[in-house]
Order: C-alpha cells, then sequence, then structure tokens
C-alpha cells in the first residue's frame, strides 16, 4: 500500500489546519528535523523509494475580505466565494488550500500564505548547514515578511552555533514584536535594528522581503547572503553564487564549477566553501518537494493531534 493511501485510510474525516495550527507542527525541531532529511533525499535521489509519495495541492482560493463569522454560521457569499460555513477564521479573509489525493480525496484545507512560507524557508535552513561560515554567530534577517517566523524558526535550528539574531524592517514596531518572540522562542539574544547596514554584517544574512536594495559592500568577509525571492542577490555582489539545483552564474564567460548547485555540494559533486569567500545562495523549488512536505506535515498533525476535524455531511 503506498504512503498516499495509507495516508488517506488514516484520515477518516479532512482537517482545518490554521496558521497556528502550522506553526505547532513545524516549531518542533524534530519535525524540522525530518524536514531537512527529506530535502537532502530529494536532492540526492530524488526517485528514491524512501520519499514520502506526494499528495496534490489544488489551487489556493482567496476568501473575501469579511469579518470572521460566528462558529457554523454562513460566511462569504459571490461567483469566486460561493456560500460556505465558517467553522474557524481561516475562511474570514485568507487564502485556503486544499490538500487533495490522486483520486481528488480531501485531506485538508490549510491557510495557504503560512504553508507557503514553511515550504519556502525549509530548504533554505539545510543550504544553510552547508554553506554557513564554521561556528557562525550571527544572523541578520532583512525584512519582516510572511517568511520572517519560519526563517526565525527554521536558520537557530539548522545552526546551533548561533547566538545573535539582528531583524531589519521597513516597520521598526512589527521587527521588535518579531524579535520579543523569537527570543521566547530560541533563547538567543534577539534585537531589532532601525540600520540594515547593521543586519547585512551577520556570518548569516537572510533576505526575507523586499525592503530596501541591500548594498553589497555592507556584507562581511565570508558571510553567507540566502535570498528568498527572486533577483534578491544585487547583480554587482563579488561572491560564490550557489543555486538550488541550477546554476545560477551571473556573468558570462564565468566557470559553472565556480557556481555549483547546492545539489552538487550535497552529493559532493563540489565543495560547498573555499577559505574565506563570500556566497550567496538563491532559494529555488525543488522537485518534489511541496507535496513531500504536505504529506509529512499532515501526518504530523495527527500525530500531535493539531487541527479541527470537520465533514461535508
Amino acid at each position: 500500500m503506498d504512503s498516499t493511501r495509507s495516508l488517506r485510510r488514516d484520515i477518516a474525516v479532512p482537517l482545518i489546519l490554521t496558521r497556528r495550527d502550522l506553526h505547532v507542527i513545524f516549531e518542533d525541531p524534530v519535525f524540522l528535523e525530518e524536514a531537512f532529511q527529506t530535502v537532502h533525499d530529494l536532492l540526492v535521489d530524488p526517485g528514491s523509494d524512501r520519499l514520502p509519495a506526494g499528495i496534490s495541492t489544488r489551487p489556493s482560493w482567496s476568501a473575501p475580505t469579511v469579518p470572521a463569522a460566528p462558529s457554523g454560521q454562513p460566511c462569504g457569499s459571490g461567483e469566486d466565494s460561493p456560500n460556505h460555513v465558517c467553522r474557524t477564521s481561516l475562511f474570514a479573509a485568507q487564502r485556503a488550500e486544499f490538500l487533495v489525493t490522486a483520486d481528488g480525496s480531501l485531506l485538508a484545507v490549510a491557510a495557504a500564505e503560512a504553508f507557503d512560507s514553511w515550504r519556502a524557508v525549509t530548504p533554505s535552513g539545510l543550504a544553510a548547514r552547508y554553506l554557513a561560515p564554521a561556528g557562525a554567530r550571527s544572523l541578520g534577517l532583512y525584512g519582516t515578511g510572511t517568511r520572517a517566523w519560519a526563517s526565525l524558526c527554521v536558520f537557530p535550528l539548522a545552526l546551533p552555533s548561533l547566538s545573535l539574531i539582528r531583524i531589519y524592517g521597513r516597520d521598526l514596531t512589527t521587527a521588535r514584536e518579531l524579535a520579543s518572540s523569537a527570543v521566547r522562542h530560541t533563547g538567543l539574544v534577539v534585537t531589532a535594528e532601525e540600520s540594515p547596514r547593521v543586519v547585512a554584517g551577520a556570518d548569516v544574512v537572510v533576505l526575507v522581503g523586499n525592503e530596501r536594495p541591500l548594498d553589497p559592500t555592507w556584507l562581511g568577509k565570508g558571510a553567507l547572503l540566502i535570498s528568498q525571492f527572486a533577483d534578491g542577490v544585487p547583480a554587482v555582489l563579488q561572491c560564490r553564487r550557489i543555486g538550488t539545483t541550477r546554476s545560477t552564474s551571473g556573468k558570462s564567460g564565468e566557470s559553472e564549477l565556480s557556481h555549483a548547485t547546492l545539489a552538487d555540494i550535497v552529493c559532493g559533486r563540489a565543495v560547498a566553501r573555499r577559505g574565506g569567500e563570500t556566497i550567496s545562495y538563491q532559494a529555488e523549488e525543488i522537485p518534489g518537494w511541496p507535496s513531500a512536505l504536505d504529506m509529512c506535515a499532515l501526518r504530523r498533525a495527527w500525530q500531535l493531534d493539531v487541527g479541527q476535524r470537520f465533514r461535508l455531511d
């Protein structure tokens, strides 16, 4: 029996997974380590039998921006959002994602934005383990967008040597709120900074939002710069550029060997670091990763008894 069929058998009724439910799952260090291992296995052997069989994720649906209705009351109407019953505030003003099996059986309805954040950030945690300078002590979080909290959970676990996190964002109040929550979650020293230059001087710098452009001269020698969005790495930055599964060579005539991929490094086909070089890593989608993570997250939800069960009859 394949893992998708087994999961469908285990899930007698589908789940609603809110943003908070997903945080409970992904903030679990044991689960994150399992997720890192899944990323590793996908990079080493995408066709491995050890990988969980994927489930399909139906296009997310945006609920109308209306006040949350009391549980069990109709919420939302219109051609693109038919009347339905609000069982949690998930459906009040957020995108919902439908996780289904290949034959269309519904497994879960999840908060799409939160799920997207964890899917995007988690592989970069494994990248940091391979690419960060030895004994990296400081993390600079450049941005306070939707992927910021996932980053504050993933990178300290990926890099146990970290002792200091600095956060910069356009909204200093939001940065301070993130810092306060991160202190409680990580036990590290976490500060919100008004100066982006201070944050960019960390050993590992993560771009999680489209904030003001990062000046390449702010980066310290030997730093690791991780971009969570396309074209985040400054084109003029003199560094070794690494992609996930394809080369990110930025200049014509440059050697492909100087721009290895994370897959090359994980498989031992290329070295992770050479001396005190500065490295930039461009996060990209890994084939098979979204569906594999969805499967693992659903299993974990049932193991932890997280989420709300519901029926359509």
